[in-house]
């Protein structure tokens, strides 16, 4: 019976503590899926075996001589080198954060909760997986709602009602103003210069009541609702010359 074969991930562990990189390498090496084949005390040690180019995965202090963490992780990114990166830091500060991922790391491991996550980091890594550590993702989400009230002015616009054809064209302030027109009550004040404004109209063949005599008979029946009847009636005289 064929057993498929656990493809082993090749790492380089770099930091300027020596007591932590043999901490680090106990814990992976007895993995089956994991070797570490490379050490590096600083960035620049770090940049150059990378380069080499058979690494698959370099774990990365942040504080590091002659280059950070967040340098070497920005270089191999822009270089389109063929490693993941993973950093591993005592800083538990949102911008080291947000510029590791900004680098192109793909987790962020606490030094605190090493022995917690960084296999499950690792692999995730490997597999091109994101990874944060359980607070890091509540200070992501933190950030997120501080800049959503620092935003709170900012309002979704009104969604268009259904069926409406000219919807895309007009703005939610138009919108709603138009809305709020068809549900104002008509006012009887107004009434006689908005039915007279129409009747005055001479390119609207809606409003010509020689071509249309049921329409103008409707409009007379509503208008003399409205207590406006004789103000029409004048209006309408004058435009048929009667």
């Amino acid at each position: 019976m064929h057993t498929p074969t656990t493809r082993i991930s090749r790492v380089l562990l770099a930091d300027d503590h020596t007591l932590l990189r043999q901490g680090v390498k106990m814990m992976l090496d007895p993995q089956p899926d994991f070797t570490v084949v490379a050490e590096a005390a600083d960035g620049a040690q770090a940049l150059d075996r990378i380069n080499h180019g058979d690494i698959d995965l370099a774990i990365l202090d942040i504080t590091m001589p002659s280059m950070t963490g967040l340098q070497v992780a920005r270089e191999v990114s822009q270089r389109k080198l063929p490693t993941q990166m993973l950093i591993l830091s005592m800083h538990d500060n949102e911008q080291y954060l947000f510029e590791a991922l900004k680098a192109g790391a793909a987790g962020y491991v606490h030094k605190s909760m090493a022995d917690r996550d960084l296999l499950n980091a690792c692999r995730a890594a490997v597999r091109g997986e994101p990874f944060l550590y359980p607070s890091a993702m509540s200070t992501i989400i933190r950030g997120y709602v501080q800049r959503g009230q620092a935003n709170e002015g900012d309002r979704l616009p009104t969604p268009p009602r259904r069926g409406d054809p000219q919807a895309h064209r007009r703005g939610p302030l138009r919108q709603r103003n138009r809305r709020d027109a068809v549900h104002q009550p008509q006012d009887r004040r107004t009434a006689p210069r908005q039915l007279a404004g129409e009747a005055r109209d001479e390119g609207s063949p809606r409003t010509d009541p020689l071509r249309h005599p049921r329409r103008t008979h409707r409009a007379l029946n509503r208008t003399q609702r409205h207590g406006s009847y004789p103000q029409l009636v004048h209006v309408w005289s004058v435009r048929c010359g009667c």
